[in-house]
This record gives C-alpha cells, sequence and structure tokens, in this order.
C-alpha cells in the first residue's frame, strides 16, 4: 500500500496509491517501481511493524531503495491519533483526489474507517500526509 500526496497553497493532492495484496517478492518490486516513477526528491516512509520482523523489512527496503529518501517509522500510539491531523484537512476541503482508478475503492474504505474491515489506506494516507504537511523528524510521529 502506498500513498503519493503532494501539497500546493495549503491544499493536499492524493496524486496516486498502489494497492495489492500479493507476495513480498511483488511487493519489493512494485516499491522499487514506484520509487522510480516518484518525482526526485520524494519522502518514501514505511510503518515498521513491531518486532524483529518489521525491523529485517525496513533494513531490507533501505538496501533496495539505496539513494532514495527512505526511512522505515515505527508505529506509536492510536491508529485513530494517527488518522487525525489528515482527517482533519480532509473534513475542511484541503484534500483532493486525483482523478485515477483506485478513486473509488479508496473512498469506500476511508468512508467505513474505523469501523471497516480494512484501514491499510487510511494508515497509508495519514502517514504520508503526517510526513509531508507535519513535518516532523522521522521517528517522531509514528504513522504508516
Amino acid at each position: 500500500m502506498g500513498t503519493l500526496v503532494a501539497e500546493c497553497a495549503g491544499i493536499y493532492y492524493i496524486e496516486d496509491v498502489a494497492r495489492v495484496r500479493t507476495t513480498a517478492g511483488n511487493v519489493d518490486a512494485l516499491i522499487f517501481r514506484t520509487a522510480r516513477a516518484d518525482p526526485p526528491g520524494t519522502l518514501i516512509r514505511e510503518e515498521q511493524e513491531p518486532g524483529s520482523a518489521g525491523k529485517s523489512v525496513v533494513a531490507s527496503h533501505l538496501k533496495m531503495l539505496s539513494g532514495f529518501d527512505y526511512a522505515g517509522i515505527p508505529a506509536t500510539g492510536e491508529k485513530s491519533t494517527r488518522w487525525r491531523p489528515f482527517a482533519a484537512q480532509a473534513e475542511g476541503g484541503n484534500v483532493r483526489l486525483v482523478a485515477g482508478a483506485w478513486n473509488r475503492a479508496w473512498l469506500d474504505e476511508l468512508s467505513f474507517v474505523p469501523f471497516g474491515a480494512h484501514d491499510d489506506q487510511a494508515d497509508s494516507a495519514s502517514g504520508a500526509f503526517n510526513a509531508l504537511a507535519v513535518g516532523r523528524a522521522p521517528g517522531d510521529f509514528g504513522f504508516s
């Protein structure tokens, strides 16, 4: 799951969403292709799952994404707390979607958060938003 967010004059644009359910190898290939396709200087942030498996994934992706601005960020606190800054901007009309095939599925999932079966896209969107808008140093704002 990946969300590309850009900001212009206080408006946040959800430019693209990559969402797949597949093998780890295919996910890694998608992450690498997406990083190469993103605009130069794009921050690439990933939630670091707890435990040694999360550390291993981040270490592997750090090597794979050598030359990119990549960091794994340990998630801290409640998801609903991490979602609030993004939700506030969306409710205030400061979030826009760039037209794409992913729009309907994205809106459907986010409209049911936190009561729906899935919240990966909310995690990804709020994490990307927090990295861009909040501008805290890596590790200071647990998100996914």
